[in-house]
């Protein structure tokens, strides 16, 4: 299970359209060796195997990859010069790069 912050969730609600969900990923790349996806998609490209929390108010879809990578993770959101962004505190990151989009 993952957690967001108030103001993630506040800002997730701003941002995503009706029949949106927030897309959460874990990838490969980045300085760290692995890095964050996030991104709104159509709630038609959530599969059967993917798993989809109710946030209250829009929703979030994980694969099951990325899910043994994010499990227990706390999304927040801050405002940097120039707009915002969200930010995935990781318990299960070893380490992180200086700019927080990788870990390992």
């Amino acid at each position: 299970m993952i957690s967001f912050s108030e103001k993630a969730m506040l800002r997730a609600r701003e941002v995503l359209k009706d029949q949106e969900v927030m897309r959460i990923a874990v990838m490969g790349g980045g300085c760290s060796g692995l890095q964050y996806h996030i991104a709104s998609e159509s709630i038609n490209t959530v599969s059967d195997r993917d798993n989809v929390f109710d946030c209250g108010g829009f929703q979030v879809a994980i694969d099951p990859k990325s899910m043994v990578y994010l499990a227990g993770s706390e999304i927040e959101y801050e405002e940097v010069f120039g707009g915002g962004r969200f930010v995935v505190n990781n318990p299960n990151a070893s380490r992180t790069c200086g700019c927080g989009k990788s870990f390992s």
